[in-house]
């Protein structure tokens, strides 16, 4: 059974610590400067000679890179090194080759770019096979050269989920609620036995369906998700109240469970199973060609999220 195959959405952003403000990407530094054409030299050097990050014993090198209008698509192989092993035969038992410390076992990974003339928000799609992808180790690699030629700008990749899901978790079984104070009351600090050091720390108000069952919120949790509302006040009863300064709730939908951050919702992750839609190669990994409609696919969707 091969593993699940899955594509994972994010925006792409080229912030300004500077300006404290988001740049056009098709004009980075004002003047005319252009993303696209930045990370296409990057994965083209990389192209010609695999990277070698010693400090992380990881290579990584662009196997397959394409550029379409404004899009770049390709395949990024990386793997770790660093460790000897035995390579066996499944069928013989039989070890075939004793790996070196020196040797990389690269994955191939399918990557999409999309950086529209004009916006401030591009759009990246990535592979994933199983819990395995690239976010990390790209946006590192892209970042890196990006603040060596232009010191005052950071890259961001942030989440993306479309309205359906969130839709379906919103629709979810509310299994726990829990209000948080990033801050330790005067009275309970009161009454450790600090001497003259700060208590520092957070408190949590907890609420806990029962199991087997679910808490009636999904329609409160759903208008504080529209309104960005994580801070507020919480009635315990008629004498006491606890405020709180962001809310964090466990969601669970069929078989999966989600936690949604009121404050940070950045923070929830969707990713598209594309295993049963991808034709499997004799390598065991993705055909280009069927990977590639998928993610273009995905790509119409999810530039409603961006755009509008």
């Amino acid at each position: 059974m091969p593993p699940l195959i899955s594509l994972a959405a994010y925006g792409i952003k080229a912030w300004n610590k500077g300006d404290k403000s988001t740049e056009i990407l098709s004009d980075i530094d004002g003047e005319g400067s252009d993303l696209l054409d930045f990370l296409h030299d990057v994965l083209t050097e990389i192209k010609n000679e695999t990277l070698d990050q010693k400090e992380l014993q990881q290579a990584m090198s662009v196997s397959r890179l394409e550029k379409r209008s404004r899009i770049l698509t390709g395949i990024v192989e990386t793997g770790d090194y660093g460790r000897e092993n035995n390579i066996i035969n499944v069928n013989t038992k039989k070890t075939v080759y004793r790996r070196k410390k020196q040797d990389a076992e690269m994955w191939p990974f399918y990557f999409f770019i999309d950086i529209p003339e004009g916006a401030e928000d591009g759009l990246l799609i990535l592979q994933r096979t199983g819990h395995f992808g690239i976010r990390n180790l790209l946006h590192w690699v892209l970042e890196t050269a990006l603040t060596e030629k232009f010191p005052d700008l950071k890259l961001r990749f942030s989440h993306l989920v479309d309205q359906d899901e969130m839709a379906k978790i919103m629709r979810g079984r509310v299994q726990k609620i829990s209000f948080v104070r990033m801050s330790i009351p005067s009275d309970v600090a009161d009454s450790y036995d600090r001497g003259h050091a700060e208590v520092k720390g957070s408190v949590e108000l907890v609420i806990r369906a029962r199991k087997g069952s679910a808490l009636p919120m999904n329609s409160w949790l759903s208008a504080i998700l529209r309104g960005r509302k994580h801070s507020g006040v919480f009635a315990l009863d008629d004498n006491e109240q606890f405020s709180y300064e962001n809310v964090k709730a466990q969601v669970k939908f069929g078989h999966s469970s989600r936690t949604v951050d009121v404050g940070d919702p950045g923070r929830l992750r969707q990713y598209h199973d594309v295993t049963d839609a991808v034709t499997i190669g004799r390598d065991g990994y993705p055909n280009y060609d069927s990977i590639d409609d998928q993610a273009h696919g995905l790509a119409a969707k999810l530039r409603t999220v961006l755009y509008g």
